[in-house]
């Protein structure tokens, strides 16, 4: 069961057949697989974290979208006269957000 939920979170088989080395090494090794659980556990957490920075991102954009598909134009959520987007729609959004809304929720079109 350990091999395959180090294979799902990404460790390398010769990392695995190192830990596995280690098992059988017994008490001497606990420090040495400590580590190595440590160190795997925080790469997980970093691609964790990107991977939900990615996401958010990515349902900014599909609640960007519909909104603006809504209202018949992106120019909504346009500064005037140009294609950068107004900061005022990133902090409609955050309000929405702070206000109880899911990400989902908004991005899908439903109303709470």
């Amino acid at each position: 069961m350990t091999i395959r939920h180090l294979k799902h979170a990404g460790v390398a088989i010769k990392d695995i057949a190192h830990f596995v080395s280690w098992r059988l090494d017994g008490d001497d090794s606990l420090h040495e697989r400590y580590q190595f659980l440590a160190k795997h556990e925080q790469t997980l957490e970093d691609e964790i974290s990107q991977l939900e920075s990615s996401l958010a991102y990515l349902r900014f954009k599909k609640w960007y979208y519909r909104t603006a598909e809504e209202a018949g134009t992106e120019k909504i959520h346009l500064r005037a006269g140009s294609k950068q987007v107004d900061p005022q729609t990133y902090r409609e959004y955050q309000e929405l957000l702070q206000a109880g809304h899911t990400a989902q929720e908004l991005g899908n079109g439903s109303k709470k």
